[in-house]
């Protein structure tokens, strides 16, 4: 008898040590996290646990009072609607169906101490909220008596940290204001012409948000000069989202000294009022001191002109990362500054490790566009870009991807500088034809070209690159050629996938070629309808397999 009433005192004793549970249901979050599929990126959404599990968790909340207190800190951490608070927890009025009055009111039931109390046990708990455009609204009486409720001492969300403020409603933006001297994170998504409920927020924000480290302004992306003028006053800001439909008073950024991380999105097209930069125009761009000391991540949205005026502005001299997406361009010939952007950024950040310059379309492609361009030597030259690349001596990986350019031997330029870059690991050439005229068409380097690759930079672990046509006989390598190369992935876009003469015979001299340049890699070409680089790809991994297998037969010690 006193065996099991000590157990069953042992087992009350564990069943009610806050300590102890709170590490097991941490342990059971991470479980349901990893079954919702992860975290979800940082300041894109609040989590949203599997229904088995916020079931399963509700239902542990009646065994202990310890077990209460972890599962209302699962169950309440991060929630997806302000609804609960203000018609659950404070009992507000319902239809005759039980869903409750919109807008909200309290007239049958006027909130009680006992209410207030239950609220505060729960929104202490709650450290990610979202106000969605799902949000009821309160009538004007029952929010300022919700006004006077709220003490500056103990706001509503005392523990919350991130705000994603989707609704311009009454009730989103009294939360919102309210809880502004605790956030750390703040989104902001509102509906396009609601700019002064943002203006009013962000002022709001340079008077209480001293703890703010992250900010995303998705919408207005219409971005008056006042509200940037706020923007820019958040000096604890580390990490900004702006979306801009007009880069002229983007340099007011400049004074967030202490931001690490930039992200510039254009929605719609930016005006192009601005003239195209001449040559005594760049020079201060490459010059001028920037007060972003502290920034090393930046990417940057937009068609040509905002990537230029961006880079004019912006650009600081700290980068570590670089990533440029370039919408398609209304008028076309501003693609033509694209290779001025890349100058600008590789130029004054020689610290970076990290630079992608991707076009996914060109859009409308006027050749009459391009004409005046074409014979202007500050856009076809492009020794300042190579000259800039070339001192890049940490940098780890280039991708340049759909970029169209004037200067015709882009490719072999770059390649020829790339033997410099010795902390390389991954290069993509795949740059574009500015026009499908003939006098544009970009220079392809012939096939030979990998030898010297193989030779210059063994380093390399991907190499993905626009080629020539092949030629009708594969390069001959040396007898005593010995590769270093320590590439893993081999990813080749010749300018025609195959010709009458390249038959079974040349495909295995070329798999033979390409194996002895590059022994460790997987090779890979465009899919066509002979199967042409599917054959090379399946011989190369044969005969690396074939050597694999014979080395591991030898006997240990007689590899020489």
């Amino acid at each position: 008898m006193s065996n099991s009433t000590g157990t069953r005192g042992a087992a009350r004793r564990v069943l009610n040590n806050a300590e102890l549970t709170s590490i097991v249901f941490s342990f059971l979050k991470e479980a349901a996290i990893l079954e919702a599929g992860g975290l979800p990126p940082e300041g894109n959404a609040v989590l949203r646990l599997p229904d088995t599990w916020t079931s399963q968790f509700a239902s542990w909340a009646s065994v202990s009072r310890a077990f209460f207190s972890a599962s209302v800190d699962v169950l309440w951490e991060n929630m997806s609607s302000v609804e609960p608070f203000f018609s659950t927890l404070l009992p507000a009025d319902r239809e005759t169906d039980g869903k409750p009055m919109t807008p909200l009111s309290y007239y049958l039931k006027g909130p009680t101490e006992e209410h207030w109390t239950r609220f505060k046990v729960y929104a202490s708990r709650t450290k990610s909220l979202m106000l969605d455009k799902s949000s009821p609204g309160i009538e004007v009486g029952w929010l300022l008596y919700l006004m006077r409720k709220v003490d500056s001492d103990q706001p509503l969300f005392p523990s919350l940290k991130r705000l994603f403020l989707n609704s311009s409603d009454n009730l989103s933006l009294f939360v919102a204001f309210s809880v502004v001297p605790s956030l750390h994170l703040l989104r902001i998504e509102l509906d396009g012409s609601d700019d002064d409920s943002c203006l009013a927020l962000t002022t709001h924000l340079c008077e209480q948000g001293r703890r703010l480290t992250q900010l995303r302004l998705i919408n207005p992306f219409q971005v008056r000069r006042d509200i940037l003028f706020n923007i820019s006053q958040l000096k604890s800001i580390t990490s900004l989202y702006l979306c801009f439909d007009e880069t002229v008073n983007l340099a007011m950024l400049e004074s967030l000294e202490s931001l690490e991380r930039l992200v510039l999105a254009q929605k719609g097209t930016v005006s192009s009022d601005t003239e195209l930069p001449t040559a005594v125009a760049l020079e201060p761009s490459l010059t001028r001191t920037s007060a972003l000391t502290k920034l090393e991540h930046l990417r940057v949205v937009g068609d040509g002109f905002a990537q230029y005026e961006i880079a004019r502005q912006l650009s600081p001299s700290t980068l570590s990362t670089l990533h440029l997406d370039i919408l398609p361009n209304e008028p076309y010939g501003h693609m033509a500054l694209l290779s001025i952007v890349l100058t600008i950024h590789v130029t004054r950040n020689r610290r970076l490790t990290r630079l992608y310059a991707g076009c996914t379309s060109r859009g409308r492609r006027d050749a009459d566009e391009i004409a005046h361009f074409r014979e202007d030597t500050k856009y076809r030259n492009i020794r300042p870009l190579l000259t800039g690349l070339a001192e890049l001596t940490s940098l780890e990986y280039l991708q340049i991807r759909g970029i169209p350019f004037l200067s015709l031997d882009i490719i072999g330029e770059v390649l020829g500088v790339i033997g410099r870059l010795s902390s390389l690991r991954t290069l993509c050439l795949r740059p574009k034809n500015i026009t499908n005229l003939a006098m544009d068409q970009l220079i392809r380097p012939p096939i030979d070209i990998l030898e010297a690759i193989s030779r210059g930079s063994p380093q390399l672990r991907e190499l993905d690159l626009n080629i020539d046509a092949l030629a009708i006989e594969v390069p001959p390598l040396a007898e005593d050629f010995t590769s270093r190369s320590c590439l893993e992935k081999l990813t080749l876009n010749p300018q025609t996938h195959r010709g009458p003469a390249h038959g079974t015979a040349y495909k295995l001299a070329l798999a033979q070629y390409l194996d002895r340049l590059f022994p460790q890699a997987t090779v890979i070409g465009p899919p066509n309808r002979e199967n042409f680089w599917e054959d090379i790809t399946t011989m190369v991994a044969f005969t690396q397999g074939l050597r694999a297998q014979t080395l591991r037969s030898m006997p240990s010690g007689s590899v020489g």
